[in-house]
């Protein structure tokens, strides 16, 4: 990995044009669908914890999140889909972990 966890350039399969893209067209679903429905607007330590938190209060507040955003988000599908195909490292994102979208990937299809 390069500085700030950004991957090596050509180490991906999509351009970074491609998810831009991608990114604008999720935020536009946060803007329809309303900031105040999606959880993780209004709470976003939940769902990107900081690493110097003990342990237990990050497993605690990814618990958490997973269970908001699986259970009142509108977006939960579509999230889950961006942050899979562009390889998001941090966060609950879709209402799956970071460890649960690594397993996701390496399923063959």
């Amino acid at each position: 990995m390069s500085p700030k966890g950004i991957p090596p350039k050509g180490s991906l399969m999509f351009s970074s044009k491609e998810k831009a893209r991608a990114w604008l067209q999720l935020a536009d679903l946060v803007h329809d669908a309303g900031v105040d429905q999606i959880p993780c607007s209004s709470a976003p330590d939940m769902f990107f914890p900081d690493n110097t938190d003990p342990v237990n209060s990050a497993q605690i507040n990814m618990q958490g999140a997973v269970r908001l955003c699986r259970e009142s988000c509108p977006i939960t599908n579509q999230c889950a889909t961006y942050a899979i195909k562009y390889e998001e490292e941090y966060g609950v994102w879709g209402g799956l972990t970071a460890a649960q979208r690594r397993r996701l990937r390496k399923v063959p299809r």
